[in-house]
């Protein structure tokens, strides 16, 4: 994956405080998502290589599991543009690193002090974030949906004629929409499109936009629009909620009908508890011809 056009982040965890942490940094423009099944990790991994993964081990499944699990990650090399980091709010940062000596974490190992809220640890992780570049050059998240029949732009002219507009991509601060033809010619940038409706789901919206520019693609016009009037404040939540919730079942979808990770992480970690036995007993025989 390009840095320069950001990267995915996604945190494995079923932590209120993560999933409050997730949606603050969603408002800050960060492309990332909250996912809880630990079985769709690795197929995540190789369908979006350079993504960052945080993964929360206070939950699921023992310390333990979680390190049968990482350095499994560590040891596969069709994983390794993974930038792998570990979260708790249970255990110390220096523990942690303790425990999982040897693991691939270039993610970073984070601890949250206790009664530490999910905005100030939204700061915390925007730092670890954008060390790895991962808003790239990109000022806000935006998500194709063309395929969204529900996603339409309504504008009225001064001639009171009503204009519909399929919109292709969106974002909190702009939209690239199909022209239709009756608007051929007619729209140029800097136009602004005053009191235009945008339709998204079952959700209206009023907003105001100017025409940043027009293309012509496949014979058709495509402009992009800028929301230069600002967003009312439920707006833009609602837009980001839709950005966000969109860009999911996209990401979700480049899983679909591969397996899923089946592997016994508990065997893998009693595997290693006993190689790490053999090694102390070892450790403590006599040399060989002693008596």
């Amino acid at each position: 994956m390009n840095p320069a056009a950001g990267r995915k982040v996604f945190f494995l965890s079923s932590s209120p405080l993560l999933q409050a942490t997730v949606a603050a940094l969603q408002v800050q423009e960060y492309e990332v998502y909250l996912i809880e099944n630990y079985r769709n990790v690795k197929n995540l991994m190789r369908q979006f290589p350079g993504s960052i993964f945080i993964m929360d081990i206070d939950r699921q499944m023992q310390p333990g599991t979680w390190r049968a699990f990482v350095t499994s990650i560590s040891h596969d090399k069709e994983l390794a543009e993974a930038l792998v980091g570990l979260f708790s709010a249970r255990y110390e940062q220096e523990l942690m690193a303790k425990f999982f000596a040897g693991a691939r974490l270039e993610a970073g190992i984070m601890a949250a002090e206790p009664n530490t809220g999910p905005q100030e640890l939204a700061a915390d992780f925007a730092q670890q974030l954008d060390a790895f570049n991962a808003k790239g050059r990109r000022q806000h998240v935006r998500t194709i949906c063309a395929a969204d029949k529900n996603a339409r732009l309504y504008w009225i002219d001064q001639h009171m004629f009503i204009h519909q507009m399929k919109v292709l991509d969106i974002s909190t601060a702009a939209a690239a929409v199909l022209l239709p033809a009756s608007l051929a010619g007619r729209i140029q940038a800097p136009q602004p499109l005053p009191s235009a409706t945008l339709l998204l789901g079952k959700d209206q919206h009023v907003i105001y936009p100017t025409v940043l520019t027009t293309k012509e693609a496949g014979g058709k016009t495509i402009a992009v629009l800028m929301f230069t009037g600002g967003l009312e404040h439920e707006s833009e939540q609602s837009i980001r909620a839709y950005v966000c919730e969109s860009l999911k079942r996209q990401t979700m979808a480049a899983i679909n009908g591969m397996p899923e990770d089946r592997e016994n992480y508990r065997a893998l970690e009693e595997q290693d508890k006993l190689v790490q036995s053999m090694q102390e007993t070892r450790k403590t025989e006599p040399p060989p011809g002693n008596t």
